[in-house]
């Protein structure tokens, strides 16, 4: 009774909460009785739809507003340091402009997603370790991949963020399946 919702959203987060909680689902036969030809309830295809549907990607929408705002940290820091860095090679200049700024945009960025994106309540040696092992990786890909498209021409400015959209996705589902995972107590 503690969970949100109203009408056939009421139904949809019942559902997405006994998956999070690993609740056994079973269908079971009823007699469906109709009220007066049934006019005490109407799905309203649109309303209904939009209510039900932001239930379902609700996580997705919290981990992309999260990921947006950390960008912009990440994307500003990165575009300072490419520039204060403007007397070193462009390797080395890309390689620590991106350290520095994933540094800043990170700790901020796993704070949002562990207690708002993701909700999770694990310890928080465990996620932390966890997700700066992907934040690594993802942060070596990031710097070898703008490096390699700048090498081949396009502005380092330019390809981070094509570089960076990219990883969005990957970085998502490896957040939710596996940093944050198994602490999260619910998807609503």
């Amino acid at each position: 009774m503690t969970l949100f919702g109203e009408r056939f959203e009421y139904e949809m987060s019942m559902l997405i909460e006994a998956i999070h909680s690993h609740t056994s689902i079973q269908e079971v036969s009823i007699q469906t009785v109709y009220l007066n030809g049934n006019e005490s309830t109407h799905f309203r295809p649109i309303a209904d739809s939009a209510a039900i549907y932001g239930l379902i990607f609700k996580e997705f929408f919290r981990y992309t507003a999260s990921s947006l705002s950390a960008f912009v940290v990440d994307y500003v820091l990165f575009c300072v340091g490419n520039r204060l860095l403007c007397g070193i090679g462009l390797g080395k200049r890309i390689v620590t402009a991106t350290i520095l700024a994933r540094i800043l945009s990170s700790f901020y960025n796993y704070n949002v997603n562990r207690q708002v994106v993701f909700r999770c309540h694990s310890k928080k040696s465990s996620t932390f370790l966890k997700y700066y092992l992907l934040c690594l990786i993802q942060m070596g890909c990031s710097a070898g991949l703008v490096w390699f498209l700048s090498r081949s021409g396009c502005n380092p400015e330019a390809a981070k963020l094509m570089v960076d959209v990219l990883l969005f996705g990957i970085s998502f589902q490896i957040q939710r399946r596996w940093v944050f995972g198994e602490g999260v107590r619910d998807g609503l």
